[in-house]
Parts: C-alpha cells; sequence; structure tokens
C-alpha cells in the first residue's frame, strides 16, 4: 500500500530545511519580521557570525536590538559572547533575555544555554556579589591592565585569581582590599563605607580678632614711676667697687700667709742643718720629719705667694682701669690694662 501523504510530508521537511539554512546555527529565528533598519543590522550581524568575526557580529546585534528590541536579538547577542570566550558578559545577556521572553520554547533553551555557560565558568570563574552602603558606589576590580567595573549591588562572573578591589562614593573613604576570587564558587562581601570628617575652612577655624583693651581708669591705673637712674647709677657703682677691693684684700692676706709660712719653713731649714752639722746623736726619725715638715711649709708658702700675688694684681689693675666708676671706663681710666701675648700690661695715658 503506498503513502500519499509521503510527498506532502517530504515538502514540510524541505521547507524547513531551507527556514532553517537562512537563521545560522545557535542562532534564533524571529517570530516576526523586524523594522527594515533592524533587519539590515540582522543581516550585518549573521553574516559577521557565519564568519566567525563574533565581535563585529555582537555591534550589529545590539545596533538591530536598539532600533527593534526584540528578545531573540538579546539571545543572539548572548551566543556571540560565549562564541567569543566573554562568558559572563554571555551569562549577563541570558539572563536579560529571559527576563524579557514571552514564547516558553525560547526560554526553555535559553535556560539550557545558560547552565552550559555557567558550567563553563565555574571551571575558570568565580561569581562576585557585592553590596556596599551607601548603594550606587562604584566597584572597581583591577589585575594588571584588566579593569572589571561595575556599581553596587554588583553581581558579575570573574575570571578566578586575585583581584585588587576598590569601592568608592562622593563624601566617603575609599575602600580597597586584596580579593581572592575562586572557581565555581560565588564570592560574597557587604561594606559599608564610612563618611569623610567634615573639613572646616581656614577662615571659619581662625583665631577670633583681639578684643581692644579697657581704658584705664583712675581706680586701675598704675601710680607713677619714681626716678631711679641714679640711684641705680651709685648702686652700679657700689656693686663694682667691692669687687676691687675684695681683690686686694685677699691679695694682701693671701701674701701675708705666705710669708708667715715662708718664715716658718726657713726656720725649719735652719733647724735640719743645725742637727745635721751637730755631733750629738740625733735620731734619723726626727730628721726626716723636720725635713718633711719644712718641705710641706715652703710648698704652701709658694701656692699662698703666687695666689696672693695674682689676687692683688687683679685688684690693683682693676683699681687702675677705673672698673666700678660711671661712665665709660675705657675712654675715661687714665690707666688701661692691655693683653700681650703670654700676659698683660699696664699702660699709661694722661700727664705725669
Amino acid at each position: 500500500m503506498i503513502n500519499r501523504r509521503r510527498p506532502n510530508a517530504l515538502r514540510r521537511s524541505l521547507l524547513l530545511t531551507v527556514v532553517l539554512s537562512l537563521v545560522p546555527g545557535g542562532l534564533l529565528a524571529a517570530p516576526k519580521a523586524p523594522n527594515a533598519r533592524a533587519q539590515r543590522f540582522d543581516r550585518i550581524a549573521k553574516s559577521a557570525y557565519t564568519q566567525k568575526d563574533y565581535a563585529e557580529a555582537i555591534v550589529a546585534f545590539e545596533a538591530a536590538y536598539q532600533a527593534d528590541p526584540m528578545p531573540r536579538f538579546l539571545y543572539n547577542i548572548g551566543r556571540c559572547h560565549e562564541k567569543a570566550g566573554n562568558l559572563a558578559r554571555a551569562a549577563d545577556t541570558m539572563r536579560q533575555f529571559l527576563a524579557i521572553a514571552k514564547d516558553e520554547e525560547d526560554r526553555r533553551d535559553a535556560r539550557d544555554r545558560l547552565d552550559i555557560v555557567l558550567l563553563k565558568l565555574g571551571k575558570s570563574h568565580g561569581r562576585v556579589r557585592i553590596g556596599a552602603s551607601p548603594g550606587g558606589a562604584t566597584v572597581r576590580f583591577e589585575k594588571g591592565e584588566d579593569v572589571m567595573e561595575g556599581h553596587a549591588p554588583y553581581d558579575q562572573w570573574m575570571p578566578a585569581g586575585e583581584w585588587s578591589l576598590s569601592i568608592t562614593a562622593p563624601d566617603h573613604l575609599a575602600h580597597k582590599e586584596l580579593v581572592k576570587i575562586r572557581k565555581g564558587k560565588t564570592n560574597q562581601m557587604t561594606v559599608k563605607l564610612e563618611k569623610e570628617a567634615e573639613v572646616l575652612p581656614v577662615a571659619a577655624i581662625a583665631a577670633p580678632p583681639p578684643q581692644p583693651e579697657p581704658e584705664p581708669t583712675a581706680a586701675t591705673a598704675p601710680p607713677p614711676r619714681e626716678p631711679i637712674a641714679a640711684a641705680d647709677a651709685d648702686a652700679d657703682d657700689g656693686g663694682a667697687g667691692w669687687i676691687t677691693w675684695a681683690a686686694l684684700g685677699t691679695g694682701g692676706a693671701l701674701l701675708a700667709s705666705g710669708v708667715v709660712f715662708g718664715i716658718v719653713s726657713h726656720g725649719l731649714v735652719s733647724d735640719l742643718e743645725d742637727m745635721k752639722s751637730s755631733d750629738s746623736g740625733v735620731q734619723k726619725g726626727r730628721v726626716d720629719a723636720t725635713d718633711a715638715y719644712a718641705r710641706r711649709y715652703a710648698l704652701a708658702a709658694n701656692i699662698l705667694l703666687v695666689t696672693g700675688g695674682v689676687a692683688a694684681l687683679t685688684g690693683v689693675a682693676l683699681l687702675a682701669t677705673g672698673f666700678g666708676e660711671t661712665g665709660d671706663p675705657v675712654a675715661e681710666a687714665p690707666v688701661s690694662l692691655v693683653p700681650l701675648v703670654g700676659g698683660a700690661a699696664l699702660t699709661w695715658r694722661g700727664q705725669l
């Protein structure tokens, strides 16, 4: 028995083959024809897709979607991203398609395609979800020359690895940290940015203007000061004069003490010579003791004479230069002390 319906089935099969041949593999055909502008970009996109120029196809499909926002253009954009290896963009575009598509068969194909893309992403990518306060904060990832940027809430698939994360918002302190994205995992975090400290202008924090001093009154005015020039001059004269006389007195006392010690030492030396020249048996210990005393007194006498001489000369020099008198002592003194190499000398100015 011959089946007469076979030619009809064959014609339908051939017609379906011709229709599908007009749509490159993996793309969705339009249930209805888009407008003329969208059709022109659609043809360009399909031609680029067939030639595996996926970047050009994406640009053309996006232009077609702008000219006539049909859901199937989003699906085709997602397929181009998948072919180009932009798996994260492919997944995002598929989600956009599922949000607006109505045809259940197209939605089923898109969900299957999304599962495949997510499976591929899990092998090399991780999902990143970031919530930030304030909302809309800028989220920026950097790794070498690669940069990914968006706004909170941020939800993207990103290549696994270490990324430098920065979250910024106006009038807030930036948040920066190093984030490690794991393959096939969802990396989730929430960040609350702190507000910047309010900085006051310089004029606002400047010191307050000085307040005018109150006018003195009879009760608060200080009493008039007495003239003290003469008293100061007398005090200065007396204060400087006693130094001169103290030096002279000290020098004289030291010289007198030195003379006394010298006389005692001379006497001990005479006794010592008598002991040594006498024939009487004098103990050696007594001779040694007398000799030691004579030496000590002689040393003390020398020290006192030198010290007293220096003090006396100092007093004489101060007295001769007019130290302690009013006026300019250097200009008025008849005698002046002139420093020399190794010492000093007194000079006389005026008539003898």
